[in-house]
């Protein structure tokens, strides 16, 4: 179930307030649309990646997969955020959070997505601002790139893209159907019709049964599927510390701050560990010394051989003395058609070469 979808019982309160975000939505699109509303153009391709629900479809595996792929192949990646929930986010100035060299800024001034992009892609700048224009036209003056790609951008329509791709959750792609507050789409699901390449996630098996409102819309979008897989552990000061297997039978404290911890959850059952004890925090949580006590308590009161957590919660943690070992599971994407990356580079080199 999507976090972010109210109770039902809520429905008649919320729609009122749902009907006139979409409209609002809607009027913006259509503005976009019709160039009433100007947009930016950067001298490179831009890879937009986004969702059109709030949550959970797993944007920042992804973004850390393309980047890396596509690295491989000789693009010049630089990932442009937003920077959910940093200091300073109003603000007008550059977050610089990796110039591809060195990280420079912690999850208090970037976020924590943005660190965690960093920690994981070295060679790959990472910058932040609501403008994610003024972002790219800063990387094209001091970086050596030559692609941006757009961490939850879909609804950035104020930047230019010459690739849209859209996740949708494999088990929910809609949640319950309803625009915020009443649910948790951002937009109308006609907006799917910008997508260019569709990839849904959570998807164990390669076959994908496109959903009525989803076909309604996008029949003739090119469709994927993946699903997240573990790609090893890290300790406290992010070094790899092995692999999760090596856990299989050990008794764990787990916890996490995501939209959908039951997936995180459920990788660490299906890899054969004991959860003792399972604390769900809040998307994005801050880790305060209230929070650390309440996870500290955990393992005095439960002795577990190992505290687990995520990479995208590792970032937010200060080094700190817990009372057991302390690993952060990496989390990957594993793409079921490996001709998704083909399609998606064809439209990059498109621009290149003029379109």
């Amino acid at each position: 179930m999507n976090p972010y979808a109210p109770p039902a019982v809520l429905a008649p309160v919320l729609r009122p307030a749902a009907w006139l975000y979409g409209l609002a939505t809607a009027w913006r699109n259509r503005q976009y649309e019709a160039g009433t509303r100007p947009t930016e153009q950067l001298a490179h391709p831009v890879l937009a990646v986004g969702n059109l629900t709030v949550g959970g479809t797993g944007k920042t595996p992804v973004v850390a997969h393309l980047a890396a792929e596509l690295q491989r192949r000789g693009w010049r990646p630089a990932i442009l955020s937003r920077g959910y929930r940093r200091r300073g986010e109003r603000g007008e100035a550059v977050a610089v959070v990796s110039d591809g060299t060195i990280i420079r800024l912690g999850p208090e001034d970037a976020g924590d997505e943005p660190v965690l992009l960093a920690r994981r892609l070295p060679g790959v700048p990472v910058l932040c601002h609501r403008r994610r224009g003024i972002a790219g036209r800063w990387a094209e003056a001091n970086l050596s790139v030559n692609l941006f790609i757009l961490d939850d951008g879909f609804q950035h329509l104020a930047l230019d893209r010459d690739c849209n791709l859209l996740l949708l959750d494999g088990a929910e792609p809609l949640g319950n159907g309803r625009l915020l507050p009443a649910g948790p789409l951002r937009e109308h699901p006609r907006g799917m019709r910008r997508a260019d390449l569709i990839l849904f996630t959570r998807c164990a098996a390669p076959a994908v049964a496109l959903p009525p409102d989803v076909a309604r819309h996008a029949c003739s979008v090119p469709v994927f599927s993946s699903d997240f897989v573990p790609a090893g552990l890290v300790d406290g000061d992010a070094r790899a510390a092995g692999a999760l297997d090596a856990l299989r039978g050990r008794r764990a404290v787990a916890f996490c701050g995501l939209a959908r911890p039951e997936t995180f959850f459920g990788i660490l059952e299906s890899a054969g560990i004991a959860l003792i004890a399972r604390l769900a925090f809040a998307d994005h949580q801050i880790y305060d010394a209230a929070a650390r006590e309440r996870i500290a308590a955990a393992c005095r009161r439960d002795t577990p051989d190992v505290l687990l957590t995520t990479e995208k919660d590792l970032v937010k943690l200060p080094p700190e003395a817990w009372p057991c070992p302390l690993r952060a599971v990496s989390i990957a994407v594993h793409v079921h058609q490996p001709s998704w990356l083909d399609a998606i580079e064809a439209r990059l080199t498109a621009r290149q070469s003029g379109k």
